[in-house]
């Protein structure tokens, strides 16, 4: 994979974190309750996950 490949996916990835962290903090602020808490947090892992795996496709090119 070239560089400048790798270069247009962190930047999707990054927009996409951005819309999903807004989208969160609209909807905390409009429920007035935490999205994300002790008795939901094991879901916030599967993304790291997911991250995790985007590393490593990234790395692979390399």
């Amino acid at each position: 994979m070239r560089e400048r490949d790798i270069a247009n996916i962190e930047t999707v990835f990054r927009i996409m974190g951005k819309i999903a962290g807004d989208a969160r903090s609209h909807l905390e602020q409009e429920s007035g309750k935490r999205v994300i808490s002790k008795e939901n947090y094991l879901e916030s892992l599967v993304h790291s996950s997911i991250e995790n795996h985007a590393l490593e496709f990234k790395n692979e090119g390399e």
